[in-house]
């Protein structure tokens, strides 16, 4: 009895075990506005009665499979990063949605795939 039990149980668990990427539907990435100018534009549209609460941030950073993704906080739309931007241009885009710029960048030259720029 355990026995079947146990061999219904794992062959559940291997039926199920398939990958979900390949079965999801592709969302079309819109490229109309680049995330930089969308955040600067969201960031512009405060008004002077809530200039004063500056100091919230509007925005997060959600690491995906394969992009980061701002979210406004206010709105819950969301914005995607696509990974293999210029370096300069993804720090300067964190940098605006954290609203601090990095204190250290570095090198990772031991990187299988080549050199790796991080900043942390």
């Amino acid at each position: 009895m355990k026995l079947s039990s146990f061999l219904i149980l794992i062959s559940v668990l291997l039926l199920n075990c398939q990958n979900k990427d390949n079965q999801a539907p592709k969302a079309p990435i819109k490229k109309k506005a680049d995330t930089l100018h969308i955040v600067e534009e969201s960031n512009q549209k405060t008004t002077d009665s809530v200039t004063a609460i500056q100091t919230q941030k509007t925005h997060q950073l959600i690491l995906t499979s394969n992009a980061l993704q701002a979210i406004n906080k206010t709105t819950g739309s969301t914005s995607e990063i696509p990974f293999g931007k210029p370096f300069d241009e993804m720090k300067e885009i964190v940098s605006r949605i954290l609203q601090s710029k990095p204190i250290s960048e570095g090198i990772n030259a031991e990187c299988g795939a080549g050199p790796l720029k991080m900043a942390s």
